[in-house]
């Protein structure tokens, strides 16, 4: 099993930055929003989620077993991966790199979107006293004036603010030693990426 890395979830990530609908058609959000659903690939659905899910599952896949230790659960919902990361204390106010940022809710409660920390700035101060940390971050479904559902896999800067409802999800600190190989391989299995052992 793959330990938990960080550097190889942001060099996965990095080698799609600029890519999205439009390079190739809708294939890349297509395989993103299949893999956190079978045979649901809305093309309405954001795949910001998806698109975390599908480079923390192959930075973390091991060919040798054809199994995964990506350790967060299989889904393209903001919400529930936030629901999972409370429930095992690795929901953060302080991001590091390699955490998952999840955006706050303009509309109050809840999450908007996710991402990936590439690096965690000195801390600022908002006009109206608010405290954040200037981020940069990459994220999937974006466009580069920020705006939702953008197409494409872009870095950008943001300025995240746990005052603002902000979170970081570490999931680098979940202890995946106590997982039996069957059931990473049937989470594997449950998003059609399990492999077969290449034979002798």
């Amino acid at each position: 099993m793959i330990p938990l890395s960080p550097t190889l979830l942001i060099a996965t990530a990095n080698a799609f930055v600029g890519l999205g609908v439009g390079r190739f058609g809708d294939a890349l959000p297509a395989l993103f929003r299949r893999e956190c659903a079978p045979g649901a690939e809305d093309p309405g659905r954001a795949w910001d989620a998806a698109f975390v899910q599908h480079v923390g599952h192959w930075s973390h896949f091991d060919e040798r077993s054809g199994t995964s230790s990506w350790p967060l659960p299989v889904t393209g919902d903001v919400e529930v991966l936030a629901t999972f990361a409370r429930g095992r204390s690795v929901l953060r106010e302080d991001p590091r790199v390699g955490d998952i940022f999840l955006l706050a809710s303009s509309l109050g409660g809840g999450f908007q979107r996710m991402g990936i920390i590439l690096s965690a700035g000195d801390p600022g101060t908002a006009t109206d006293g608010t405290r954040y940390r200037e981020c940069v971050t990459i994220e999937g479904d974006s466009a580069r004036d920020f705006s939702a559902a953008g197409g494409l896999v872009l870095r950008h800067r943001r300025k995240l603010s746990a005052a603002r409802g902000d979170r970081f999800l570490r999931w680098s600190a979940l202890d995946v030693r106590h997982v039996a190989a069957g059931d990473v391989g049937s989470a594997a299995e449950a998003m059609g990426l399990a492999r077969p052992r290449a034979s002798a």
